[in-house]
């Protein structure tokens, strides 16, 4: 964050105390309440414009543009009802402050949920995925919601997970492809499956 990143990211979140201490960490102290132990250090940081800054105040401005993102991709994290609600709703409160403009998005890691999940499990994580979307969109609509969607070689498979996806509340959807594989695959081919499940859904988003 003191180089300039404004999105951070907390990976393999087991509960709401790792949550806590993710948000915690990435924000100054508020200088209202009594600091958390794991707030945000401060030191002179300098603006877009290479002005140097160490006022308080001006410190805490530029934190307004922050992207925090939770990743769920622990099936303690996702599976849990009320562990996953409560990660929402802190997520939706950052967001839903109308005196700042951060951002809060809760990201699904599909692949790291299937590999660290016990075979009962398994069978629960693709439904629990899109009740989290569901809750997200319905009741914590200040947290987006989004994950790696679509088939690397089924363009019909493809369309189907973007369809499902958009339709229960994602709203950053992933191509499962890695950026080193666009000279080869082509850019617009790996989008193409997103557009036609865009263009099929858009009548009843």
């Amino acid at each position: 964050l003191g180089l300039g990143a404004r999105g951070c990211m907390l990976p393999y979140a087991t509960s709401l105390n790792d949550v806590d201490q993710f948000l915690d960490s990435i924000f100054y102290p508020d200088g209202v309440n009594t600091p958390s132990m794991y707030a945000r250090g401060a030191y002179p940081i300098r603006d877009s414009l290479g002005v140097m800054n160490s006022d308080p105040e001006h410190l805490r401005r530029l934190q307004q543009h922050i992207l925090p993102v939770v990743q769920f991709e622990s099936t303690e994290i996702l599976l849990n009802s009320k562990l996953r609600r409560a990660t929402l709703s802190r997520l939706h409160s950052l967001a839903s402050d109308k005196t700042s403009n951060i951002s809060a998005l809760a990201f699904v890691g599909a692949m790291d949920l299937s590999m660290r999940a016990l075979p009962l499990e398994l069978t629960q994580l693709d439904q629990t995925m899109h009740t989290l979307f569901q809750e997200a969109i319905s009741e914590f609509p200040c947290c987006a919601t989004g994950g790696i969607f679509g088939h690397p070689s089924d363009s019909v498979l493809a369309v189907q997970s973007y369809r499902r996806a958009i339709h229960s509340g994602a709203r950053l959807l992933c191509v499962p492809f890695l950026t080193s594989d666009l000279p080869y695959f082509g850019a617009v081919n790996v989008v193409e499956p997103y557009f036609e499940a865009l263009n099929s859904s858009s009548s009843v988003i």
